[in-house]
């Protein structure tokens, strides 16, 4: 503080008490008003002398100084120049009171780093404090070690812009693949099993399979089968046949198991089993030999053949049943005979029967095929001299007999003709006719006295 104008009045020696007490006061009042400049003040000293004085007071400027330090990223402008490296910056100012004022500035240009990254993720990836879904280019900005943004390039589609350490803006680019899972649906339909990666299926349905991916950012592959399983119908056939069958258009004449492999109607191969019986025919020779008849099978044959007989069989593929009777039918044999007999003829030997006295015979045995053999012979004895035959070499045939009825003579001429009974009883006479009708007669053995021109003769007839 300077005294700009000393003319006190009073005057004021210096050192004596009233000045001290002077300067105190006006120290007291600078300490008060501290700004630069020239000012008037009433003064007065201790003694008050003459109530005060006006003194004009100078406070001087103090120059003042200081410093700084700017920290930037990549590049500073002061004063219209551009700094992009560490400088000294003087800046000289104006104080409110119009003294100088020098600041230093310490300028530290720090430099923004870049990096990139090339990511491969699947179905997301967490950049940029946010999740990413699809791929692209992303730019992330991060404050770095020194303060300033360092930018991470990526050959991505995608950014991302933040503070590093020094409170810079760094801006990351992520070049970003994303890679989405696998998701195969298969479908497919197969016979009987299906193998599916090494596991064999046998029944529909849904099947799963993950499979995780060998590089790093590939997706774990989700594939799912949808399976049909079709089981074909292996169906088993027993069929009995006769001599043949035929099945799916072959024919088998043999017994034996066989099988046809066809596809159904969903393409599965399909095996049909047939377990088959052939039956020949039964064929049957039958020979066999009778007397007068033969009963086979409910029919009486009475004469020799052949005869067939076809059964057909009640059971499914069972053949019918062919049989031949081979049949020789022979006859019992049934024999009318008569014997006229002299008197002096008597006991007579007829085939090892013997005949002591007129009358019916019957005698029975077996024919030489082993039938019945039946002979009725009627025997009339002539007593030696009473009954004369004329002519006994006279041969007449007489036809049929046995008869019926009527008899045939072969002789044309026939004189006359007597029936007699075995009793001898003349019972008819018959004239001029080799006819006779015994029909009217009972049956019985007749003897026929015919008389011809050439002599008389007797035959024995029997009436059946």
């Amino acid at each position: 503080m300077s005294i700009v104008n000393s003319n006190l009045q009073p005057a004021v020696t210096v050192g004596d008490s009233s000045y001290t007490d002077l300067l105190f006061a006006l120290n007291a009042w600078v300490d008060a008003n501290d700004t630069a400049g020239t000012y008037r003040h009433w003064a007065a000293d201790s003694a008050n002398v003459n109530g005060g004085y006006p003194v004009f007071i100078a406070i001087p400027c103090t120059p003042a100084t200081g410093s700084d330090s700017i920290t930037v990223c990549d590049s500073y402008t002061w004063h219209s120049t551009t700094y992009t490296a560490d400088a000294t910056l003087i800046d000289t100012l104006s104080t409110l009171d119009g003294c100088d004022s020098i600041v230093t500035h310490h300028l530290f240009v720090h430099h923004s780093n870049s990096a990139s990254e090339t990511v491969t993720a699947c179905e997301s990836y967490f950049f940029g404090g946010q999740w990413l879904y699809v791929s692209g280019q992303y730019t992330d900005t991060t404050v770095n070690t020194a303060g300033c943004d360092t930018a991470y390039t990526s050959s991505g589609n995608y950014t991302f812009s933040h503070l590093d350490d020094n409170g810079c803006t760094q801006v990351d680019t992520l070049h970003l693949t994303i890679n989405l899972p696998v998701v195969t649906e298969v479908y497919d339909t197969a016979c009987e099993s299906y193998t599916w990666y090494g596991t064999t299926y046998i029944a529909t349905g849904d099947y799963v399979r993950t499979g995780p991916s060998a590089f790093p950012g590939w997706c774990d592959t989700t594939e799912t089968l949808h399976l049909t399983i079709n089981n074909p119908v292996h169906t088993a056939t027993t069929e009995t046949a006769c001599e043949s069958y035929t099945w799916n258009n072959t024919a088998y004449t043999t017994s034996g198991t066989y099988t046809f492999s066809h596809l159904d109607a969903n393409g599965c191969t399909q095996v049909d089993t047939l377990h088959l019986t052939i039956n020949t025919p039964i064929v049957t020779d039958v020979y066999d030999t009778a007397c007068d008849n033969y009963t086979w099978f409910g029919t009486a044959y009475t004469a020799s053949g052949d005869y067939v007989r076809t059964g057909t069989s009640a059971l499914p593929g069972e053949c019918d049943t062919t049989e031949t009777l081979h049949l020789t039918i022979n006859y019992s044999v049934t024999l009318f005979d008569t014997l006229s007999l002299l008197s002096n003829e008597l006991p007579y030997n007829y085939h090892g029967n013997t005949i002591n006295a007129e009358g019916d015979y019957t005698f029975t045995g077996l024919t030489l095929a082993g039938c019945d053999s039946t002979v009725y012979l009627y025997v009339t004895v002539t007593p030696v001299g009473i009954f004369e035959i004329q002519n006994s070499e006279l041969e007449i045939t007489i036809f049929p007999n046995p008869t019926n009825g009527v008899v045939t003579i072969a002789c044309d001429d026939v004189t006359w003709v007597e029936v007699m009974d075995v009793s001898g009883r003349k019972v008819l006479t018959v004239e001029n006719s080799n006819r006779i009708d015994l029909s009217k007669l009972p049956s019985g053995v007749y003897t026929l006295q015919i008389a011809t021109p050439r002599g008389k003769a007797l035959k024995r007839v029997i009436r059946k």
